[in-house]
């Protein structure tokens, strides 16, 4: 058995067993900005982005790893450079302020800023005005039809779906181009005023309608949610949000509903013409009686 996590757990039995350890060199990173105040550093981690200020010292396993540099205002970023070449290996674009590299002993990064004049605005746009947020070079968050005014220079984006919406793509215009893109992530680069667009389409979830009573006349009964009509068993695809669901009783009667936890139809109610509150996939039950 191999396993390289720094920690596992195994079970003994009965007879001879041999644990062999290995350790391997590290690398201790050191991530430098070349001017005071030209811009910050990011270190990527498994849930994000860490802020690391200039000159601090990382103690690394040797692999992978993405640093972000993101210029202050009326600077640019102009590249990455290394001291020791042989133990950082520049995977991505060092002219790409989002970088990754591969660390397999001691050395320096430098971020490289330089001062400019002159302001582009950037503007944000969703596909749907209530899609989703930006977040332009590690600052606030904008929603759609916001802006920034920025150097000319290349930044890192991010994009974040709201509750219940998908992210699905990056698109600019004007002076605003894409250099790198990625799930929700992009680099961008900024010569002149433009716009950048994130689109988010509504998540989508299976439900499904069942009809029951104890004395299993249901043949006849069936929903309707807008323009869709189902049987019992049957089952429709709906975006997250607010649905009005019409039970149609074939033969009379009374109905209490239920449904499963993603689905917001309150325990007991009784009328024929119901909200239901999309969050999941699930079932809407119609107990007739």
């Amino acid at each position: 058995m191999m396993n390289f996590a720094p920690s596992t757990r195994v079970t003994l039995e009965n007879g001879t067993s041999e644990f062999l350890i290995v350790f391997v060199p590290g690398a201790t990173v050191k991530v430098v900005a070349s001017a005071p105040g030209g811009g910050s550093l990011e270190f990527a981690t498994a849930t994000g982005y860490t802020p690391v200020a200039s000159g601090t010292t990382e103690d690394l396993a040797s692999g992978d790893y993405a640093f972000v540099a993101a210029p202050s205002a009326h600077h640019a970023f102009s590249s990455w450079t290394t001291n020791h070449p042989g133990n950082a290996t520049f995977i991505t674009s060092p002219s790409s302020p989002w970088v990754e590299v591969a660390l397999n002993g001691p050395a320096v990064l430098t971020a490289h800023f330089v001062t400019v004049s002159g302001l582009d605005q950037v503007t944000f746009s969703a596909t749907s005005g209530s899609g989703g947020s930006f977040s332009f070079n590690f600052g606030a968050s904008h929603g759609s039809g916001g802006w920034v005014r920025v150097a000319a220079s290349q930044y890192f984006v991010t994009a974040s779906a709201a509750t219940g919406w998908g992210f699905t793509g990056w698109s600019s215009s004007g002076g605003v181009s894409l250099v790198l893109t990625g799930p929700g992530v992009a680099v961008v680069s900024v010569t002149g005023a433009g716009t950048l667009t994130a689109s988010f389409t509504p998540s989508v979830f299976l439900v499904s309608f069942v009809a029951y009573s104890h004395a299993m006349h249901v043949a006849r009964e069936w929903v309707t949610i807008g323009a869709t009509q189902l049987l019992t068993g049957e089952t429709v695809a709906l975006t997250y949000g607010m649905h009005t669901l019409v039970l149609h009783l074939g033969g009379g009667g009374a109905v209490t509903w239920e449904s499963t936890t993603n689905l917001g139809v309150p325990t007991g109610t009784h009328t024929l013409t119901i909200s239901v509150f999309v969050s999941g996939a699930g079932t809407v039950y119609a107990l007739l009686h």
